[in-house]
């Protein structure tokens, strides 16, 4: 078993490789070739032994014709390309066998074997005869054994040792995700060329105003924050400005801002661009920190920083993206935003951006749809149109994109309008009742001709109207090819080689991008669809065919959910969650049932649980639930194991956010339904009664606790069924029993068991590691062990910040502990510190009257108290800097304890 799961494992991790693979390779991007060979080569010195392996494009021996690694010593060679046709074997091969003057001894006497490694997918046949032509019995090489592709590496690998086969995973492991993310770096450094501002006219007064705002100099930083409506050009007036006046600013740093996350994965970007030793830098505050300094530095003043998209939501509002910002008054700012209220932001000078006025806006149709030497009949009713359309830009492109895509001339475009009984928009159009019903005619002429044109296309386009529009859509879209019965099989053809469809669906994606209802950039591989043209896809569909589409989804990301069970996944899962819980979310307002819809909003509820958004986790667990019992209402609930799983996903909700009784209710009726019904599920079972000792133990109902652990743990046949993590999990519970009762001695001996139990995986989740590492630190410290305590708090914080933000509860409980264990050790400042600062962090993932949040009040207020025995004083960093510190002096102090805060965002204040 052992084997079987690290197999699995490593065929998951190929699996997404060759999925970014092909989605580059789709999209021209050729320059993945050169990233993917730094994961090439590691796997096979491991697989082959080729240990003198080396990258041919780095060193002074310059880039190699026709191969990109070798190893001179095993005399092998390898190009590595993700071009997988015949003309691209022979070029390789033509290379290679030229004599050249400065490749001497020639590459076909230097070595005996060449391997041309495909990215993507090989051929089914190459053309040997053709083949042989080019060798002229010069040199061995047979396509069928030197031409190969991911199945060789996982053939090849399947005849390994275990040993070998962990090493190979973790190469994996610690390689993909990490490599190919850093071509998609969200921040410009330099505002490249090409980006959608190639139509953009006008506006220059308005450009000007913003550049007057933004210069002169003076102490305070200068903020200007353009609002307006969706679909009036916020974004396009932004790059405007930036490609107009880039020459006034040393640097150009671009961000996004839709979501709290995405804004300081944005500012992540930005550090590791301009500061590439952050890149070895894990916490994302120690990132944000370095970043905030090299913008206060006066060698660096003259930058911009723009913050495009901040339309804020719940929790998310201009107070909180201040508290972010890196603090200086050096530089300038540009924010972007439908948002109106910004009086966080006293000193911003606020711009709302107005429609197009009538000759700026035909210009800009005209040069959308090429038409700029128009007769004077095309121009009129290119004038007429931009009326009717109000002058809203977003209007504007839909209706030039369409006369440029199809040919039809203005006229005509104009008259089709009318039919479709658009009503002119008034010049009040930001409260307009119509505004919807206008953008919405100009999207629907657009639908109608790309369904005429490419059925399959706007079937792509029904799915992406449920995305997130604030993220890129390239990596579900690719995703959609990888499950056999994807969404779009039905669409492109199900029986089709899976490099074909991934093609064909980024030709797809170039169908809409010509009608503006997609924005494709080749250069920075990003699929963008803008709020307007998703509502305008929505409601174009029936409710009926809504829910068909969502329930499409669901069953893809679902597919790619399951990978949520260990943390080793979490970073892939994370670069596309968006993407989900907006899925997820329609799923909920549309009421789809069904079981893929029930089982994938407890795979959400199930990822935002571990990421401790327990409310949110709690809403799409309880629809689930609700899902399944509709689905049952004439009877049968009883025997449905996704029911029970639903069940369980919803308990542990309602434990963390108080809910105990609910929880307790929920496990019980889950335990009684698997004895009863599904006896032969003793893992799920084992899991179940697991989560009821772990509410039990947090109720301090050890008795009932230790009842059911004994019921894991003694009962051999429920043990070996139950998971790992299971298993691990009683132990630490039964170690916490012992430690209540003072036989610390015996907790140890189980928290180490718990976490050898983890340790002994194919592929350790660190996630539960950390936890298991965590106890058996807490058990050490009550032994008076400090020095074995302190290394396993320090083990399970570095896996921590590996796997979750820095704001999480988890992170703030362990640096609580191991701050009260250097308060033990003496080192009063660094314990203070970690202790004050963990509070509020707990405090809002777990609310002020958790028992975690309220033990850790108790350890600051305790070693306060106990500091001042010894006359020893505690103030803040900010008490010193307000002179405010001397009230907490006496004549008895001997010494001043400082704490020094965190940024504002770790200390989880509200905005």
């Amino acid at each position: 078993m052992h084997a079987l799961e690290i197999d699995n494992e490593i065929a998951f991790q190929f699996t997404y490789f060759v999925t970014e693979m092909k989605a580059f390779r789709a999209m021209d991007r050729t320059d993945i070739n050169r990233v993917a060979q730094n994961v090439i080569l590691p796997l096979f010195k491991e697989v082959y032994g080729y240990s003198q392996l080396r990258n041919l494009d780095v060193g002074a021996d310059g880039n190699f014709p026709g191969i990109d690694l070798a190893d001179d010593e095993a005399r092998v060679a390898i190009q590595v390309t993700s071009t997988p046709g015949l003309d691209k074997v022979k070029h390789t091969l033509e290379q290679f066998l030229k004599d050249r003057p400065e490749f001497q001894p020639p590459l076909a006497k230097r070595y005996d074997r060449l391997i041309i490694y495909i990215l993507t997918e090989k051929q089914k046949t190459y053309s040997q005869e053709s083949i042989d032509s080019l060798l002229n019995n010069g040199f061995p090489f047979v396509a069928s054994e030197h031409v190969w592709d991911y199945t060789n590496l996982l053939a090849d690998i399947q005849g390994l040792g275990l040993e070998k086969k962990e090493a190979v995973l973790a190469i994996l492991k610690g390689q993909l995700g990490h490599t190919l993310s850093r071509l998609a770096v969200t921040g410009l450094i330099k505002v490249p060329v090409g980006l959608q501002t190639g139509y953009f006219v006008g506006r220059e007064d308005f450009l000007a105003q913003v550049h007057g705002a933004l210069a002169g100099g003076g102490v305070a930083q200068r903020i200007v924050i353009l609002t307006g409506m969706g679909g009036i050009g916020k974004t396009q007036a932004a790059l405007g400005y930036v490609l107009q006046y880039q020459g006034d600013y040393a640097r150009v740093l671009w961000s996004s801002a839709e979501s709290e996350a995405g804004f300081l994965d944005s500012l992540k970007s930005l550090a590791h661009a301009l500061l590439p030793a952050t890149q070895r830098v894990e916490g994302t505050d120690e990132v944000r920190a370095a970043l905030a300094r090299w913008m206060d530095d006066e060698a660096n003043t003259d930058w911009l920083l723009v913050v495009d998209g901040a339309d804020f939501q719940a929790g998310w509002t201009p107070a909180r993206l201040k508290v972010l910002l890196p603090a200086t008054k050096q530089g300038r700012l540009l924010v972007t935003s439908q948002y109106q209220d910004f009086s966080a932001f006293l000193n911003a000078k606020v711009l709302p951006l107005e429609a197009l006025f009538p000759e700026t806006a035909v210009a800009f149709v005209l040069r959308f749809a090429r038409r700029e030497s128009a007769p004077e009949a095309e121009r009129a009713a290119a004038k007429e149109i931009t009326g009717m359309l109000g002058g809203l830009p977003i209007a504007l492109e839909q209706a030039a994109a369409y006369v440029r895509t199809t040919g039809l001339p203005f006229v005509a475009y104009r008259d089709l309008l009318r039919q479709h009984g658009l009503r002119m928009l008034p010049a009040d159009f930001d409260t307009a009742t119509d505004y919807r019903h206008t953008v919405q005619t100009v999207c629907r002429l657009a639908f109608e001709a790309v369904r005429d044109r490419s059925p399959a296309a706007w079937a792509l386009l029904e799915l992406v109207a449920f995305l997130s529009a604030e993220s890129n859509c390239l990596q579900p879209i690719t995703m959609l090819v990888v499950p056999p019965h994807g969404p779009l099989s039905g669409s492109l053809g199900a029986a089709q080689d899976p490099a074909w469809i991934i093609s064909e669906s980024m030709r797809l994606v170039g169908t809409l991008h010509n009608y503006s209802l997609l924005t494709a950039d080749h250069e920075k591989a990003t699929i963008r669809v803008h709020r307007v043209v998703q509502l305008a896809t929505r409601d174009a569909l029936t409710a009926d065919e809504r829910r068909a589409r969502l329930g499409a989804w669901c069953s893809v990301l679902g597919f790619f959910l399951k990978g949520q069970n260990n943390s080793a996944h979490w970073a892939f899962i994370e670069s596309w969650f968006a993407h989900a819980r907006s899925v997820a979310e329609a799923v909920v307002t549309e009421g789809v049932a069904g079981e893929a819809a029930a089982t994938f909003l407890e795979q959400i509820s199930g990822y935002l649980e571990k990421r401790a958004q327990y409310h949110e986790a709690r809403v799409f667990a309880a629809r689930a639930v609700q899902i399944w019992e509709s689905a049952s209402s004439g009877g049968g609930l009883e025997h449905s194991l996704g029911y029970v799983r639903s069940l369980i996903g919803l308990a542990v909700s309602q434990e963390h956010i108080g809910e105990g009784d609910l929880a307790i209710a929920a496990l019980d009726r889950s335990i009684d339904i698997l004895r009863s019904n599904h006896p032969e599920e003793l893992s799920v079972l084992a899991a179940a009664l697991w989560n009821l000792a772990a509410v039990y133990l947090r109720r301090g109902e050890f008795a009932r606790a230790e009842a059911l652990l004994a019921q894991v743990l003694d009962d051999s046949r429920l043990r070996s069924a139950a998971d790992r993590g299971t298993v691990s999990g009683a132990l630490t519970g039964k170690a916490q029993i012992a430690s209540k009762r003072q036989d610390y001695e015996t907790a140890v001996t189980l928290t180490r068991e718990a976490a050898a139990e983890l340790a002994a995986g194919p592929t350790p989740d660190g996630f539960r590691l950390a936890n298991a590492y965590n106890s058996l630190g807490v058990m050490l410290a009550k032994l008076g062990r400090l020095d074995e305590a302190q290394a396993n708090y320090e083990r399970a914080l570095d896996l921590f910040r590996e796997l979750l933000p820095d704001s999480h509860p988890l992170i703030a409980n362990l640096e609580n502990n191991l701050g009260f264990l250097y308060f033990r050790r003496g080192v009063y400042g660094k314990a203070l510190t970690l202790i004050f600062n963990s509070i509020p962090r707990l405090a809002q993932g777990l609310g002020d009257q958790h028992p975690t949040t309220l033990q850790a009040m108790r350890n600051y207020n305790g070693c306060v108290d106990e500091l001042k025995k010894h006359n020893i004083a505690v103030v803040h960093q900010s008490e010193i800097d307000s002179g405010q510190y001397q009230k907490e002096i006496d004549g008895n102090t001997i010494g001043i304890i400082v704490i020094t805060p965190v940024p504002a965002k770790d200390q989880g204040d509200s905005p």
